[in-house]
């Protein structure tokens, strides 16, 4: 998901897109509980166009969301995302591929719990776990 504000967006709208994207609820919750903030007015401020974000705030914002493009946060320039540099030795990803990190460590981790569970069986000898093994 690879989006791009126009570069006349606001800070505050790049925010919301980063709040969108993370499936935070609202500013208050992004503010408090993503960035640890004390109450919302830090980020709230900036729906003002005329108010800048502190540095405080945009080292925050992109320590927490490390995949998160400094550029664009700051410029609203090029993607929201850091982008990765095409390889030819890298495959496209298909649409079912994780969309984040979570995601794909779950999937991981199952997929290892299931073959764990395979050579479980195998050592037990289950005749059945051979059958198993494509």
């Amino acid at each position: 998901m690879q989006t791009s504000l126009s570069e006349n967006s606001s800070f505050f709208e790049r925010i919301i897109q980063i709040i969108d994207y993370k499936g935070i609820k609202n500013v208050n919750i992004f503010a408090t509980k993503c960035l640890g903030y004390d109450a919302p007015q830090k980020i709230n401020r900036l729906k003002k166009p005329e108010n800048n974000p502190s540095f405080e705030i945009l080292i925050d914002i992109v320590n927490k969301f490390e995949e998160i493009d400094a550029n664009w946060l700051l410029t609203g320039r090029g993607d929201m995302l850091k982008s990765c540099k095409q390889d030819s030795n890298v495959v496209a990803l298909g649409k079912d591929f994780p969309s984040n990190c979570e995601e794909l460590r779950d999937k991981y981790i199952k997929l290892l719990e299931d073959y764990n569970q395979l050579l479980k069986s195998k050592l037990n000898g289950d005749s059945s776990a051979d059958k198993s093994v494509s």
